[in-house]
């Protein structure tokens, strides 16, 4: 199984099938592999790490996802050697509660990979995106045919669904709460944009109040 936790500090509970459910506490998940996974769920209260990366080679099927962080991203998927593809998360929550100091804080940022499907998410962070497509880290990709499917992108964060550096990536059938300063920003670098039955609604909806069901800020 291509997963792993950041170090070895904190505790990991396992369901009765321990090879399907992960369970961490100020521990990050890592995939680097196939990975075949019910559920991942990732409580970050003090270390300054992203809770869940995508990393080499991060390939298969997540179940479900469930992301409480009070420090940096919910899910990142990172951008060197073989990158993430063929992957679909299938459900499920990231939920920021508080920032660390300075950092940029998305609830999913997207720097590479491809063919990568998160769906039937409710996303709601505090920093600069809820949904950040944009070409980073060692640049090994461009973000290519991922698509936030399904999902319900809460209001707090400055702009809601950001797209940059990316193809054919973007929402499809997702309802977008307006964001501190916007609801979508689109960048001239993203090519071929998926942005189908997209929905905006204003910060005050009731809809918005409370996306991930973790508690409203």
């Amino acid at each position: 199984m291509g997963d792993s936790s950041s170090d070895e500090s904190g505790d990991e509970e396992m369901s009765a099938d321990p090879g399907k459910t992960r369970v961490l506490e100020n521990r990050a998940f890592r995939c680097t592999g196939p990975v075949d996974l019910d559920l991942v769920r990732v409580t970050m209260r003090t270390p300054v790490q992203d809770a869940i990366s995508l990393a080499t080679n991060c390939t298969g099927r997540i179940g479900r996802i469930e992301v409480e962080t009070w420090t940096a991203d919910g899910i990142k998927v990172q951008n060197q050697g073989d990158v993430a593809h063929d992957l679909v998360i299938e459900s499920g929550y990231v939920k920021c509660h508080e920032v660390a100091g300075e950092y940029h804080q998305d609830g999913i940022q997207v720097m590479g990979g491809s063919a990568i499907t998160f769906r039937n998410l409710r996303v709601d962070c505090l920093g600069n995106s809820n949904f950040f497509l944009a070409k980073g880290g060692q640049g090994a990709s461009l973000p290519t045919d991922i698509v936030c499917e399904g999902c319900i992108l809460g209001p707090n964060t400055a702009q809601t669904l950001f797209y940059a550096d990316s193809l054919r990536s973007g929402a499809r059938d997702t309802t977008v709460c307006e964001g501190r300063f916007r609801a979508i920003r689109i960048e001239p670098e993203a090519e071929e944009l998926v942005r189908s039955d997209v929905r905006v609604l204003p910060r005050d909806d009731p809809s918005c109040a409370d996306v991930t069901g973790t508690g409203a800020r």
